[in-house]
Formats: structure tokens, sequence, C-alpha cells
């Protein structure tokens, strides 16, 4: 029994002649046979007066391939069919009583052999001729045929219905007669692969990542637009705790109240630790917002106050000096600055990051709100995301915290993966996008890492149709000490280390995994990464914090397997 391309039931094949001669085909013909029904074919052509290139096309009834002997296209004509050799027009009986013109079926056929065998000479052979017998005939299984053939046939390649029931050996003869060796030239089983291959080339369909994620994005953004109904619950509530996870949109709402503030006239000073998120949400500010709302990572505002007052502002160089410079000297000078400006105060503070922010910072940080104590003071944080309290997150006691427990940023595989690195789960709001899996990469050295980013890059910003806006890579290291040290550009990507030239297409964006928290890129992918807690700059919630900022696309290149990035926490 023959195989039947496409695998459909012979009865759902519309017409009964084709069906009646489909059945024989496949009952008749041994099993490594391959029978095509309903073949359609287009291909260019060029007419050789113009040299224009036109789309030629054509649908053989059947197409027969037959390993041993080569293969035969066949053109049905069922019905009452008439020929008239004067004219050399071929009709076809209508139940009225009229006739109806018809192809030439000899010379459908043919086209249509010669169409195909241009098809295989050119996709199996490089253009040279097939070598195997190829060949036509023409059935009419609704009449029988008597004297001898039209043009354009032979008794060979016209069968009748009493051909139907010995249509095996119908096939064998004709392609024995159009071979021009004897016996037949087989098709080798590799070259047989091809061919077949030629005859239904594998075309695949991948969804372009560019449009996949334009469509997540609209669902994230509609997700998110309805996180601030939170603020319309708040109202006039003067001294607010915002606890979210991540993704919760924390920073989109810190910013809405910020900009709900500026709209009733009130100075607002909004506030996080973050430099390159405070420089996004500055530039993110509507014009008519901009004279009442200022916008500072904290140790900026501790810097820009002492200059404004006056007071001596000189980080040390040495770095344990810096550190502690940083951690409690600047606000200390911001108490001297503060009491220097008395005319500075603001109708209301909003707190972003909230959790990274010293015990020490808050009260010069109330001493800048006209309300003291009472004034309108807002504090958005996630503990998860604490990377700089040792001793655990430092939040003033505001009352009793509201909850954004659902994330509406990253889609259901980019949750999955943090709730197993946080080891908690991580609920999405109904309707998040599934998006792709989170991919692991385990390379042994800094040059196997180069080259996954080049094949990645290469596709991302090829036929993915993203953008290097769209794409951030990030490390626990600086670049110096990462697999990009000295690397300006990978697989003709340029890379940057500027977030304004990042947001303006010039490059994919490269930063720590610490510089970019607050922030969020469609596509992230994290390198170096190491066993989470085994070096200071990669503790688990900086392997959180990382992989959050991920909205669509999460891919991780490690020296350490999967199971321990996720499995071997060592700092719960």
């Amino acid at each position: 029994m023959a195989n039947l391309v496409p695998k459909i039931a012979i009865d759902e094949i519309a017409s009964k002649p084709e069906r009646d001669v489909a059945r024989v085909l496949v009952d008749r013909l041994p099993n490594q046979v391959t029978v095509f029904h309903s073949y359609p074919w287009l291909r260019p052509d060029r007419n050789d007066r113009t040299g224009k290139v036109t789309l030629r096309e054509g649908e053989a009834d059947f197409l027969i391939l037959w390993p041993e002997l080569g293969f035969l296209v066949l053109e049905v004509k069922g019905g009452e069919i008439h020929y008239a050799a004067d004219k050399r027009v071929w009709y076809r009986a209508l139940p009225s009583g009229g006739e109806r013109f018809i192809k030439d079926p000899f010379e459908q056929a043919s086209k249509n052999m010669h169409a195909l065998t241009s098809v295989i000479a050119d996709r199996v052979y490089g253009g040279s001729r097939v070598n195997f017998a190829h060949g036509y005939a023409a059935i009419f299984p609704d009449c029988i045929f008597s004297g001898p053939t039209p043009p354009g046939a032979q008794a060979v390649n016209t069968w009748s219905a009493d051909d139907l029931n010995k249509i095996d050996k119908r096939v064998s003869t004709a392609l024995r007669q159009f071979s021009h060796s004897d016996p037949p030239r087989a098709i080798p089983s590799d070259e047989l692969e091809k061919v077949k291959t030629s005859i239904l080339p594998i075309f695949r369909l991948e969804r372009s990542l560019g449009r996949m994620v334009e469509h997540q994005e609209e669902q994230l953004f509609r997700l998110t637009e309805s996180q601030s109904e939170l603020l319309e619950f708040l109202g006039d509530n003067e001294r607010v705790l915002i606890e979210g996870v991540a993704g919760s949109g924390k920073t989109i709402l810190a910013k809405r109240q910020a900009q709900r503030f500026a709209d009733r006239g009130l100075k607002t000073l909004m506030l996080c630790y973050n430099k390159n998120l405070s420089s996004s949400i500055g530039e993110s500010l509507a014009d008519d917002n901009r004279q009442l709302i200022d916008v500072f990572h904290f140790h900026s505002l501790c810097s820009e106050l002492c200059r404004q007052a006056g007071v001596e502002f000189s980080p040390p160089a040495d770095p344990e000096a810096q550190a502690k410079f940083w951690r409690n000297d600047a606000a200390a000078l911001l108490w001297d600055a503060i009491d220097q400006l008395p005319d500075l105060r603001y109708d209301a503070i909003i707190v972003d990051e909230g959790q990274d922010f010293n015990g020490d910072w808050w009260e010069p940080i109330e001493l800048l709100n006209i309300g003291g104590g009472e004034g309108f003071f807002y504090i958005f944080y996630d503990p998860v995301q604490n990377l700089y309290n040792s001793a655990g997150a430092a939040i003033p006691a505001l009352g009793k915290p509201f909850q954004l427990r659902k994330n509406c940023r990253n889609t259901l595989s980019i949750i999955e993966t943090c709730s197993h690195i946080i080891r908690r789960d991580i609920e999405p709001k109904d309707g998040t996008p599934k998006g792709l899996e989170t991919e692991f990469v385990q390379v042994a050295r800094g040059k196997e890492t180069r080259d996954q980013l080049k094949h990645w890059l290469q596709v991302w910003l090829g036929r993915g149709g993203l953008k290097a806006s769209q794409i951030v890579i990030l490390s626990p290291y600086s670049k110096m000490n990462s697999s990009l040290a000295g690397v300006d550009q990978i697989g003709g990507s340029d890379l940057t280390y500027d977030l304004n030239t990042w947001r303006q297409g010039q490059g994919v964006l490269v930063s720590t995994m610490r510089a970019f928290k607050g922030l969020e890129a469609d596509v992230v992918v994290l390198i170096d990464l190491p066993k989470p807690g085994s070096v200071a700059a990669c503790s688990v919630a900086d392997f959180y914090v990382g992989s959050s900022r991920a909205k669509h696309v999460l891919r991780v290149i490690s020296t350490e397997p999967k199971d321990v990035l996720l499995g071997g926490i060592t700092d719960e």
C-alpha cells in the first residue's frame, strides 16, 4: 500500500474520478511509493523576449514517486471526454447535453512534469539534469478509448477505465519507457530524502520575537494600569507605606503619586537609592510637572543641598572610608545643610526603593517635609530586594503597609524563575502572558560567554526584530572584572555603558545588576553569575533583582549549572 500525501481519508477527496484513482494508486502500488495528490507548484518564468520574470503556476492531480523507477505526473480527466482530432480540441460532455472546452490533458501533464523536474533539479542537483526516469500520463477513469493516441501521447501513457485495476503495471511500464537506461536508475536513499524534501520543502514559521514582545507589552501595560486603582483608594492619606513584590509597579505608582501631588500644586520631593533610576524617573516626567517635582537619588540630594548651603561635601578616595562616608557621613552632612536652608521644604515626599535606605537617613528626610511628622510621606519598598542593609530593611513606622502582592511587569515564565530564586510564590495578575521559558546556559570561561552573546544578539537584532534599546546585559561585576572587559562590540552590535546612549538605541546596555535595580528591559541577559551568596556582589537578593528586571525574555549564562543557581542558595 502506497503512502498518500497529504494524509487524508480518500473519501474526503471531493472529485469522484480523482477519488477513484487515488484509491487504486494507494491500494495497488507498493509500500515504498509515495503518491502526492493535488500537488500545486509556483515558479518564476523568464520571458525570453522581454527578460521579465513572472510567476507561473500549476497543479498536478497526482505525482507518483517510485524510488526504484522514478516519478510520474498523472492527469485525471473524469466524466465523458471527447477529442476533436481535426481541431485538436478536447471537450467534456455536460449533463445538459452541451459540451465544454477543457485543457489538453497530455499538455497539462507534460507542463507539470517539466515544472516539477525543474524544481527537483534546482533543489537537489544544483540545476543539473535530473538523472532518474520521469514522465507523465493521462487517465480517463470514466471512459475507454480506441484508435491511435493524439499528439503528445502514446498508448503507454494513455489510460482509461480498463486500466484502473492494473494501474500498478501501467505506472511501472510507463516509467520504464520514459527511462533513458535499462533498467531504470533507482534513487539512492540519501538522494531520495533530498528529492522528497524538494517536493515537500520544510517550511518553518517562527513567531517574531519583536512582535511577541510588542503583543505581550500591551497585555502587561493594561495590568500595570490597573494597579493605579490603589492610588485612588489611598485618597488623601498622608503617611503611607506600600510594600510590593518586584514587578508590582511600585516605581510607576510612586511617580504617578508625585504627579498627583504636583497636579494639586504641591512641591514634591521624589527620592530613590539608585542613580540610574533617579535619572530615568526625572527624564520621564511630564513637562508641566517638572517645576513642582524634584527627583534625586539620596546621595545626590546630600551633595546638592550641601552645595547650596556651602557645606563641604568631599567623599574620600579610600574605598573603605568612602563606603562609610556614603553610608553614614553623607546623611550627617545633609542634617547640617538643611539647618542652613530653612526655606527649602517640600509639601510632599515620596521614596522609592525604601528597603535600601539606611535607618539614619529618614530623620533628615523628614526635616525637609513642611508638615514635619504629619506631612505627606509615601514610602514604596520590597524587603526581598534589600541589597545594602544587612540587618534588614529599616522602614519608618507609618502604619500598616498596603500590599502589592501581584506581579504585573514580568511574564509567567520569569515570575516562576523569580519565585524559585526567593523560594516564595509570587502571584501574577490574571491575564499575564506566559512568555518564553528562562534559558540557562552553562559555560566554562569568558570566551564562551561572548560567543553565546554573539549568537543571541545576532538573532534578536536580526530576524528577531528587536532594537538595541530593548536589550540589557547585566553582571554582578563592573566591566573590567566581567567577561566583557575590553569589549565594545559583539557580533557587529555596539555595547554601551551609558544609560542615555542605550535609550537612544545606539547600543546594547551593559551594567551591573545593582546599578540597574529599579529599571527594566524587554530582554535581560545575566552573565558571570556565580552560586548566589558565594560572593558579596551576588547575593540571593542580587540574583532576584537582576532576574526581575526582564519583562519578556530572561537568559542566564553561568559557570554553574541551573540546579546550583536555583537550588544551591547559601544566604537565605
